[in-house]
């Protein structure tokens, strides 16, 4: 997957504080070779909206990461 998520979540264009904690958390992500789950997770989620698959909002830990609040996984910032 070619995703460049620094242009996907278009850090440029955030709010100081979210943009200083995506900024972490894409940091985080790549420090455990985990970008691909991120890509991953965008390329899902693009599919699913495309055939307009409903799927559950997230909870758990997930909910606690603005990355997949971004991508769409959760709908808690």
């Amino acid at each position: 997957m070619n995703i460049n998520l620094e242009e996907y979540f278009d850090f440029d264009n955030m709010d100081n504080v979210y943009r200083e904690r995506a900024i972490t958390e894409l940091a985080v992500f790549r420090s455990y070779d985990l970008e691909y789950v991120l890509k991953s997770l965008i390329y899902i989620v693009d599919i699913m909206r495309e055939h307009e698959v409903i799927w559950g909002v997230g909870r758990g830990s997930s909910v606690s990461s603005l990355l997949l609040y971004m991508i769409g996984i959760h709908r808690i910032d």
